[in-house]
C-alpha cells in the first residue's frame, strides 16, 4: 500500500516469532598459551598474533629505565647479577634477531638525547630567524608605505602652492563658436 506510512510485512522480520534454540558449544573457558608467549585462538585452529612488548620509544625514558635497571643491578649479589645479565643478553639477542631495536646502552642514549636537543635548538633558532625576517619585512613595507604617503602629501601641497602662486590674470580670449573657428582670410599667404 503506497502512502499508508507502514512498511510491508515482507521487509521486517517478525521479532516475536519463536526461534529454534541454537546449540553452540564453541566456547572455551581459558586460553592456551605456550612458553614463548604465543597463544592459540578461540577455535584452536591457529595462533593469535601476540602483541609485542616494546620498551620505551623515546630516548629519555629509555635512559631513565636503563639507569633504574643499573641501580637495581648494583644492589643485587654477584650470582643473581650474573644470572640476570646472561638472561638479558639472550633476550637482547632474540630481539635483535627479530629485528627489534635494543635501547639499553646509556652512552648511546645520552648521545641521542644530546643530538635531539641540538637539532631542537637549531630548529628553534631557524624559526626565530624566520620570524625576525617576517617582522623586518613588515617594518620595511610600513616604512615604504609611510614614505610614499608623505611624498604624495608633499606633492599635493606643492601642486596647491604652485597653483596659488601662478594665478596670473590672463587676458580673456574670445569665445569661439563651433563652425567658425577659422578665419575668412586665406591661410595660404
Amino acid at each position: 500500500m503506497r502512502g499508508s506510512g507502514s512498511p510491508s510485512g515482507l521487509l521486517t522480520p517478525d521479532l516475536f516469532a519463536s526461534r529454534p534454540l541454537e546449540n553452540n558449544f564453541n566456547f572455551s573457558f581459558g586460553r592456551v598459551a605456550f612458553d614463548d608467549g604465543q597463544q592459540v585462538d578461540s577455535k584452536l585452529s591457529g595462533l593469535v598474533a601476540s602483541k609485542k612488548r616494546k620498551g620505551p620509544s623515546d630516548p629519555r625514558t629509555a635512559l631513565e629505565a636503563a639507569k633504574k635497571k643499573r641501580v637495581r643491578m648494583n644492589g643485587l649479589d654477584e650470582e643473581k647479577k650474573a644470572e640476570i645479565v646472561e638472561k638479558d643478553a639472550w633476550l637482547n639477542a632474540k630481539k635483535k634477531a627479530h629485528g627489534e631495536k635494543v635501547r639499553d646502552d646509556e652512552s648511546l642514549l645520552l648521545k641521542t638525547l644530546k643530538r635531539k636537543k641540538k637539532t631542537k635548538l637549531k630548529s628553534e633558532k631557524e624559526w626565530n630567524e624566520r620570524l625576525e625576517g617576517v617582522q623586518h619585512g613588515k617594518e620595511m613595507r610600513q616604512k615604504k608605505r609611510e614614505a610614499n604617503l608623505q611624498k604624495r602629501r608633499d606633492g599635493k601641497k606643492d601642486k596647491k602652492n604652485k597653483v596659488k602662486g601662478s594665478k596670473v590674470k590672463k587676458p580673456a580670449k574670445k569665445v569661439k563658436r563651433p563652425g567658425f573657428e577659422g578665419s575668412f582670410r586665406s591661410k595660404a599667404k
